[in-house]
């Protein structure tokens, strides 16, 4: 921990880190520099205590939030990536804390001490450089910070809402009441299509592939429906732009420009997908273009490809099964009709 001086702590100060209080506990303690109206406050003695807890544990006492938010912040990767992620939406902490199943006042400790960003939410270069982190990090064996750099860059850019659907289809948790409650037709069925879009939402902006490659993908671009157009867009990204922060420069980010529906249905985003389709520069047959992408990708980012074809044949099965007992309805109604007539 380096931030030791006045200017480093300035709120001012571009270069100052999320976790600046315990820098310049640390450095207070170390040094034994005395207390700076300035920029020590409350929470900067509270930090200050904790470092010295940590020395000499059964001589300072600390309220339990304090001590649960310093066992969050060296914990499991999981719990510690979904709460900075929640804390870069625009809810306030009591609705992170009913989020993340964690008492407010652990919440409110976890971001004075150890990710204080929610006074620059407006500066994007800082949240960017600072709370989320350059560019996606792309290297096999490097799933959790994949996940933690995709989750705060949703969680920033698009919004809580989806974030939250994002989260539980990569935890396999249960989707927010509010898409439940929009599937009408098939709830199953469109539960299992919502859920393979977003793993292929999610495969097309962590895939391994090399840079010019990703260059298509960027921008919130249209998401894959079936995994043979993620082949198609992965092998058909131009190689003349620029690879760029997968997030849009403003705020109206809405479920139409990832090219997903509010309630889940896929139909009102096709003419998005029909916009925003990448043009090809040489035409080759399909199979020759799945083949090129499974050769030199075969882990689509967080996901593997034998998980991704498990969950189409999955959809498919279902699909074919509700069409099939659709039809059949349907000709027994008929039936009824006739001989009613």
């Amino acid at each position: 921990m380096a931030t030791s001086s006045i200017f480093d702590c300035l709120p001012c100060n571009f270069f100052r880190p999320p976790d600046w209080r315990m820098r310049r506990a640390t450095a207070r303690a170390t040094s034994g520099e005395l207390a700076d109206p300035r920029v020590d406050d409350r929470w900067v003695e509270t930090a200050q205590r904790l470092v010295m807890s940590l020395d000499a544990p059964t001589q300072n006492s600390l309220p339990e939030a304090v001590r649960a938010a310093y066992d969050l912040s060296r914990a499991s990767e999981l719990p510690r990536q979904l709460l900075e992620a929640q804390l870069l939406t625009p809810r306030t902490h009591a609705e992170v804390a009913s989020v993340c199943s964690l008492p407010e006042d652990v919440v409110e400790a976890f971001h004075e001490l150890f990710f204080d960003v929610r006074p620059k939410l407006r500066y994007r270069d800082w949240i960017q450089h600072w709370a989320i982190g350059g560019a996606i990090p792309l290297a096999s064996g490097r799933e959790g910070e994949q996940r933690a750099w995709l989750w705060k860059s949703l969680a920033y850019n698009a919004g809580h809402h989806i974030l939250d659907r994002v989260v539980a289809v990569m935890l396999n948790r249960p989707l927010p009441d509010r898409l439940r409650t929009s599937f009408r037709t098939s709830p199953v069925l469109e539960e299992r299509r919502l859920r393979l879009k977003t793993k292929l939402f999610v495969a097309a902006r962590t895939a391994e592939i090399e840079s010019h490659a990703r260059a298509s993908l960027t921008r919130f671009g249209p998401v894959p429906t079936t995994i043979d157009e993620l082949y198609t867009m992965l092998d058909s990204a131009p190689a003349n732009k620029r690879l760029a922060s997968p997030v849009p420069e403003d705020d109206s980010v809405s479920w139409e420009k990832l090219g997903l529906s509010a309630t889940g249905d896929d139909t009102g985003s096709r003419d998005q997908q029909a916009q925003n389709k990448p043009k090809r520069s040489t035409r080759r047959p399909k199979s020759q273009a799945t083949a090129a992408v499974k050769t030199s990708a075969t882990r689509l980012g967080i996901y593997s490809l034998e998980a991704l074809e498990a969950d189409a044949q999955a959809l498919q099965t279902e699909t074919l099964k509700f069409n099939k007992d659709r039809q059949t309805a349907r000709l027994s109604a008929s039936v009824w009709d006739c001989l009613a007539g």
